[in-house]
């Protein structure tokens, strides 16, 4: 979902997707960064649109996820911090850190040929990696998921052997 979908109406419309069942919002979010954001021809508004569409979620008992995709032109080590730093403090209970892959004929490719990102793929890989990890190996994130799942699908919790599998993955 777009992180700017919801307009003035937002605590109204997330109250009534929750009524219709809704219990998972996914945020393509890309950059938290507003200059990356106007280069990819996206609203530099959408990261601090997000915290406040977060809160709301929350707060309706729908849970949260961010996709964050990093390498795009003008991407330092900073702006990763910066994204990282934006999900742990914005908090939704999961993200995604993704390597940015140039799709032939996108616009992307058109404008950077092969390479858009000072980084090889193989450093973008750990970045993402790392990234993640600054994520699930904070101590209250893991709380919060563990009380959602408690309060919402305690039997997830016994299926706690594909979670300490994933925790394994990124801890490589």
């Amino acid at each position: 979902m777009h992180p700017l979908v919801f307009q003035d109406d937002a605590r109204e419309s997330i109250a009534r997707m929750k009524e219709a069942g809704c219990d998972l919002f996914v945020f393509g979010l890309q950059t938290a960064n507003p200059g990356i954001s106007k280069k990819i021809n996206r609203s530099p508004e959408e990261a601090q649109a997000l915290e406040k569409i977060i809160r709301l979620a929350h707060g309706a008992g729908i849970m949260t996820a961010v996709d964050f995709i990093l390498g795009f032109p003008g991407e330092t080590r900073n702006t990763i911090n910066e994204n990282i730093d934006f999900a742990l403090s914005a908090s939704p209970y999961l993200v995604n850190f993704h390597p940015l892959r140039l799709e032939p004929g996108s616009q992307l490719a058109r404008d950077y040929e092969d390479r858009c990102s000072s980084f090889s793929q193989e450093e973008l890989l750990g970045l993402c990696r790392t990234a993640n990890r600054r994520f699930y190996f904070n101590v209250k994130n893991l709380l919060k998921i563990a009380c959602f799942l408690l309060k919402n699908n305690p039997l997830a919790l016994l299926r706690m052997r594909k979670l300490s599998a994933l925790l394994r993955h990124y801890a490589k």
